[in-house]
């Protein structure tokens, strides 16, 4: 709890006071412009400090235990976490400050944790037919749990046991085809370029790398690109191929293959998903978008553009990209024994190209620096750079 802090403003009241005569003086000299002169005043902040910090105490307690949510689908668990997210302190005119619970967080909280019911809705989704996205249309089913059921969480979280029973309802998907339709996810985006044997080339949309065509390490390569197909990215949203994926776990399906840790050359299980991570990289760089997070490899492999890659390992090294297009993005793979291809789906925005390379000793290392060169649809252009640290060889500290 904290001290309100006053404020200033007009008075709802004078205005609703005075806004008749004022219409009717506008409609007298027919300029249909209404006119008032208001003089902004002092507002108080709602709710006594002392008042706040009582809430927050009943606040703590309500939400320091679990609640069981009962329906006919069965019974959830809402964590003490979760509850702190949904409770809210709300300051009345009189001073009192009450505990609440807002209703959005809670409803979107609820639907989160029933979305396995049977008969669940289904979001609208994207798919390939050739090279044209198509949408998987939507489809309505039961949720949890209505709307307002605020209060009944609220009452719940006073009683023992804490349990509060709802009903399932017919309820829209999250997601509709209506909302995939808005995102304008009509074509491949960021041209058709391609790294093979050292050098530049071309092959289909999207960007294309290559690898042997045999090794552990391609078993990594296909599984988190097919983790990875059809992810969707809206206007503004950022993509982080760690939080998309999670830990490469045996479980997950990834094995042990070459990797590189701390330097040093080992094996490990997921080892070969950077191979994802700079094909991604490079598919997003020509779409023009904006690379949040990367890190280049440590030690430089033909197979990639030199100080154009990403490397991957969790938590870190991630890499991550934001949609600062006004269209939706998809995500789209492809592979063969051979190639990796990441093709990007949206309406054409930016153009990013690689219009510089310099290179620099820094101490037995060598900084090599990209400059990309990025032409938005009004002729405006961008300019960023991205660098790699490469080491001589495994082990060899800069």
């Amino acid at each position: 709890a904290g001290p309100g802090v006053a404020g200033k403003g007009i008075d709802p009241a004078e205005v609703a006071r005075r806004l008749p005569a004022a219409a009717a003086a506008a409609m007298a000299d027919h300029t249909g412009v209404i006119r008032l002169d208001l003089q902004a005043r002092a507002i108080p902040p709602l709710g006594s400090l002392d008042a706040a910090r009582a809430a927050v105490a009943s606040a703590e307690v309500l939400a320091s235990r679990p609640l069981q949510v009962h329906t006919s689908a069965g019974t959830r668990t809402v964590t003490a976490d979760l509850l702190r997210s949904w409770v809210r302190l709300a300051s009345r005119a009189d001073g009192t400050v009450a505990v609440a619970v807002d209703e959005r967080s809670a409803e979107v909280g609820l639907r989160q944790l029933f979305a396995d019911v049977v008969g669940h809705p289904m979001d609208a989704s994207f798919t390939l037919d050739g090279e044209v996205p198509v949408i998987r249309p939507d489809r309505r089913g039961q949720v949890c749990c209505g709307t307002g059921v605020a209060p009944e969480v609220l009452a719940a979280l006073s009683r023992t046991p804490r349990v509060v029973e709802l009903a399932l309802v017919d309820g829209p998907a999250g997601f509709t085809a209506a909302d995939a339709k808005a995102y304008g996810i009509a074509q491949a985006v960021g041209g058709n370029n391609a790294w093979k044997d050292g050098a530049p080339t071309t092959a289909g949309v999207g960007f294309t790398t290559y690898h042997d065509p045999v090794g552990a390490r391609i078993t990594n390569i296909h599984r988190i690109a097919d983790l990875v197909r059809g992810a969707v990215i809206p206007p503004g949203g950022r993509f982080s191929i760690n939080d998309f994926v999670g830990p490469r776990t045996t479980a997950n399906g990834f094995v042990l293959a070459g990797a590189i840790r701390d330097g040093t050359h080992v094996e490990e299980v997921g080892g070969g998903v950077s191979q994802f991570a700079t094909t991604t990289f490079n598919a997003a760089y020509f779409a023009g978008l904006k690379i949040n997070t990367y890190q280049a490899h440590s030690e430089y492999f033909s197979r990639y553009p030199r100080g154009r890659e990403a490397t991957m390992g969790y938590p870190a090294p991630d890499l991550a990209f934001t949609n600062n297009t006004p269209s939706g993005i998809m995500i789209w793979t492809s592979y063969t024994n051979s190639s990796l291809t990441v093709t990007l789906y949206s309406t054409p925005y930016g153009r990013g190209e690689q219009t510089g390379i310099t290179e620099a000793p820094a101490g037995s290392c060598t900084l090599v620096t990209t400059t990309r060169t990025i032409t938005y649809p009004d002729g405006k252009t961008a300019i960023d750079h991205f660098r790699a640290m490469y080491r001589p060889a495994e082990g060899v500290s800069c």
